[in-house]
């Protein structure tokens, strides 16, 4: 599998857990020390990560991320880190919304599966 694809891989998985809307399982994506960057806000730890990832997935309607462009710039036998750039749509009663966005991330492959380290998602500042 190719860098890109593997990256690519990682966030179908957070896809697949925010689109369950479950907070456990989205949760347990995360680093116990993980730090979680959005465009409002800086998390770090569980407690901070939780609560960050409980308000995505209560929110109404629902969101993908489409990425046009992926970037490996990191990649050892045990952690990737990439950068993205693309679009976040937001979905609510069959209407799509689009945003500019970036994402940057670093996972670590565990014997549990892949679990991000950090995960900086935000909108430009211009938007």
């Amino acid at each position: 599998m190719s860098s890109e694809a593997t990256a690519r891989e990682v966030v179908a998985l957070l896809q697949a857990a925010v689109d369950s809307r479950d907070v456990d399982r989205l949760t347990a994506l995360f680093d116990d020390d993980a730090v979680l960057i959005g465009t409002a806000a800086y998390n770090h730890g569980p407690e901070a990560v939780r609560a960050y990832l409980a308000a995505v997935v209560g929110q109404p309607g629902s969101l993908r991320w489409d990425l046009a462009e992926v970037h490996v710039v990191l990649e050892t036998a045990d952690v990737l880190g990439f950068a993205a750039v693309g679009q976040v749509v937001f979905t609510e009663d069959g209407v799509d919304d689009a945003a500019p966005f970036r994402l940057a991330v670093t996972a670590r492959r565990t014997p549990a599966g892949w679990r991000l380290l950090s995960f900086h998602g935000s909108l430009p500042s211009d938007w």
